[in-house]
């Protein structure tokens, strides 16, 4: 079915255009119906879900408008926000699939990726602790913070934690003072 517009034009016979103004209302109620709430069902006016083409650019903005949109980034579509007046744009959604686990990441809107875990750390700085980001940074995290977890009540000598040499895209080293070997705790921020 095709949308006919401008009918019925002033010179028509109801007779003949009442088929076109019957295929109009079916088309718009096919439309509108698309990730919408049907226009007679209960909750109509509501969506069902928003789908966005991917666009190349980011659209223009007047100085009281925001904007919702995709575009690729990654090589898939991804979610963006323009603030007013054509702003900045600011990524919302990455292709990372996010990770709740002990080891895990999440994505963080413009741009940043935040990565957690924990590592049982011998004593010393070795390869042992060395440890891998469940997912790479695009770049070397610009801060990794570690917490040492001490359950060893015998040994009051406090643990240090610190990490060695320049963390890569992919991994770091802890390195634990401590006699004993214990959990630490880490968590590194860097761009997505």
């Amino acid at each position: 079915m095709t949308y006919t517009p401008g009918i019925p034009n002033a010179a028509d016979l109801l007779s003949v255009s009442q088929g076109q103004i019957k295929n109009n209302f079916t088309v718009l109620n096919t439309a509108f119906s698309e990730n919408h709430v049907g226009l007679t069902a209960t909750g109509k006016g509501k969506h069902n879900a928003c789908v966005f083409p991917q666009r190349t650019t980011g659209p223009a903005t007047a100085a009281t408008e925001g904007a919702l949109y995709t575009k690729a980034a990654g090589g898939s579509p991804n979610l963006y926000w323009r603030r007013k007046s054509s702003g900045n744009e600011i990524q919302m959604t990455t292709n990372h699939t996010p990770s709740a686990a002990a080891n895990g990441f999440t994505f963080l809107p413009g741009g940043l990726l935040l990565q957690w875990g924990v590592k049982n750390a011998a004593s010393g700085g070795g390869a042992a602790n060395n440890v891998t980001f469940p997912t790479a940074f695009s770049a070397a995290p610009y801060s990794i913070s570690t917490t040492s977890a001490r359950s060893d009540s015998a040994n009051a000598t406090p643990a240090f934690v610190s990490t060695t040499s320049v963390p890569t895209t992919t991994t770091f080293r802890i390195v634990n003072t401590s006699s004993n070997s214990h959990n630490v705790y880490w968590m590194a921020i860097g761009k997505a």
